[in-house]
């Protein structure tokens, strides 16, 4: 990678090289869930790879005093064995590092290797690299940008939402300023708070001949 080349401009270049890649069968990676401290390092320090951090530019590992890649593990189905072997397998190219031995730039030479596959002549250490590759930016990617940790509404233990007192519009929208999450990197509000559903109603009104109010707006003509 050239040193032109930022870290948030690696994260757009690997899209594609993920989209490739998810024909990759992902029966080669073992359905239990990761366990052990390698794990949580290297899923860690792949997500703020994938979503690197700068000075008042919040990203992934901002997060991780809410435990992000917490959250991230448990729905990160691949076993313990195979993150270990990505960890290790860089010690081949990297004079005997192991992943989280690396500096920031080996670390994405490593994954560009990984992309690009043609380096790696043993195919069954190869697919695993792939697949755990994939599976990993898919997870981490999915969490961030689903709006962790401000991605459920608040609910009851009768499972309704929980308001805002005098709050009679029913506004459930979880995101909130006090952190910066997925939706406000990517510059989406989520449900509309009342004010702009405000909004909405008249700019609806102006467009349609016949409105009719009710509990239930309907849009007619």
């Amino acid at each position: 990678m050239t040193d032109d080349i930022s870290r948030r401009d690696f994260v757009k270049q690997t899209v594609v090289g993920t989209m490739a890649m998810a024909s990759v069968s992902s029966g080669v990676m073992a359905m239990a869930a990761p366990q052990g401290n390698v794990v949580h390092q290297v899923v860690a320090a792949l997500g703020d790879l994938f979503i690197p951090s700068a000075p008042n530019d919040p990203g992934y590992k901002d997060l991780e005093q809410y435990g992000i890649t917490d959250h991230v593990l448990k729905n990160l189905r691949v076993a313990g064995t195979v993150v270990e072997e990505f960890n290790n397998a860089s010690k081949q190219s990297f004079q005997g590092k192991t992943f989280l031995e690396l500096d920031g730039k080996q670390r994405e030479q490593y994954l560009e290797t990984i992309i690009d596959g043609s380096k790696i002549a043993d195919a069954r250490l190869r697919t695993q690299l792939q697949t755990f590759y994939r599976a990993s930016r898919t997870r981490i990617l999915t969490v961030y940008y689903q709006n962790y940790p401000e991605h459920e509404v608040k609910r009851n233990d009768q499972g309704e939402p929980i308001l805002k007192a005098g709050d009679t519009h029913q506004i459930t929208n979880p995101n909130t300023t006090k952190v910066v999450t997925g939706w406000d990197v990517a510059g989406f509000k989520g449900p509309m708070e009342w004010e702009e559903e405000e909004q909405r109603r008249a700019m609806m009104k102006k467009m349609h001949v016949y409105w009719y109010e009710g509990d239930i707006i309907k849009k007619l003509g």
